[in-house]
């Protein structure tokens, strides 16, 4: 192995290997050492990952590089259109045992914080020069922030912190108070609730419901929950769902419903259901069409999450006895610790 000092130079490579399953601040601040190195490339080896994790990883070296030689090395060199900068190559080190048909040439350095970069350095016959092996800088890891993303959410890179996102779903007739919930757990655990897309769409046409809107509502408030992920602390609380499009749909129109809002109830499940009940008066609204049915349409949701077997934690009583069985079942499902202290 040759002397780091041997190595860093004007014109060298440096290359850094890595999961970045998710990325996360110990990643960046390694890639971010890397740079400053002052040398004349940087390699970024893949050890595995999908397409989501790829396309951030260049999405972050995009916003942050001020140099036009690094270059992420992934699968195949048929990957090569996808650039994180300029002249960018896609390698991923799992799928081949050859390093030397795998790189497009030999690194001067390795820079890393784990066994495995001094032991790719020793391959590579090149320099290796460690960084925070003890992980006293930015305490995490990988693995830890896959097992449990929610209690290291500060340090997952925040473009990527939408797929770990645990969302609730208010489930549940109308005029039960879903609206309200949805926005007094969003504040209680500060983070950003979505409201039903479809009564946006419906104050715009004077509350007219048609058939063929359904299929839209079901798109536009599967679209407003994804973007609204991006922006959530953690958790994400929805206010009804596809499965409640679907029920409408069957309940208004003889049974009928448009497969694109099975497709959505079928794909789109959260991590945790709250079904409201309808021990809460009945309050007038435009959008609301069933004063008198709310027992049977409460029925026909247990029914519905029964038969995909979907599990659900049943909101009842006042607005305060609600509101606390709501967080009470948020806490007991994603942060245990909280739920002890109780």
């Amino acid at each position: 192995m040759k002397a780091p000092e041997e190595s860093i130079k004007e014109g060298s490579i440096v290359l850094v290997r890595g999961r970045f399953a998710p990325l996360h601040a110990g990643s960046v601040m390694v890639l971010d050492f890397a740079r400053g190195l002052g040398c004349g490339q940087l390699w970024i080896l893949l050890d595995d990952c999908d397409s989501v994790v790829k396309a951030e990883l260049k999405r972050c070296l995009n916003k942050t590089s001020q140099n036009q030689n690094e270059s992420v090395l992934s699968s195949s060199f048929a990957d090569c259109i996808t650039e994180a900068a300029p002249g960018a190559k896609l390698f991923r080190l799992s799928e081949t045992d050859n390093l030397e048909e795998l790189l497009p040439g030999r690194p001067d350095v390795v820079v890393g914080s784990d066994a495995e970069d001094r032991e790719l350095a020793d391959r590579l016959n090149c320099a290796f020069i460690p960084v925070d092996p003890q992980r006293g800088l930015i305490p995490v890891q990988g693995k830890s922030l896959r097992q449990d993303p929610l209690n290291h959410w500060q340090w997952i890179y925040p473009g990527v912190r939408s797929q770990f996102v645990r969302r609730v779903c208010i489930f549940g007739p109308e005029s039960t108070g879903k609206s309200t919930l949805a926005r007094n757990l969003a504040e209680h655990f500060n983070t950003v609730s979505v409201p039903e897309w479809a009564r946006t769409m419906l104050e715009s046409r004077d509350n007219v419901l048609r058939e063929e809107d359904l299929p839209i509502f079901a798109r536009g408030h599967a679209a407003l929950e994804d973007a609204m992920a991006r922006e959530a602390n953690r958790l994400l609380f929805c206010d009804t769902d596809a499965i409640t499009t679907l029920i409408w749909s069957e309940w208004l129109y003889e049974g009928r419903c448009h497969p694109e809002i099975r497709r959505l109830a079928e794909e789109r499940l959260y991590d945790l259901y709250l079904l409201t009940d309808v021990d809460v008066p009945w309050v007038d609204d435009p959008q609301r069409y069933l004063p008198t049915k709310r027992k049977e349409f409460h029925q026909r949701c247990v029914e519905e999450l029964n038969k995909r077997e979907i599990a659900f934690v049943e909101i009842k009583g006042g607005w305060d006895e609600r509101l606390a069985t709501a967080i009470a079942a948020v806490e007991a499902a994603f942060l245990p610790e909280k739920a002890v202290r109780h």
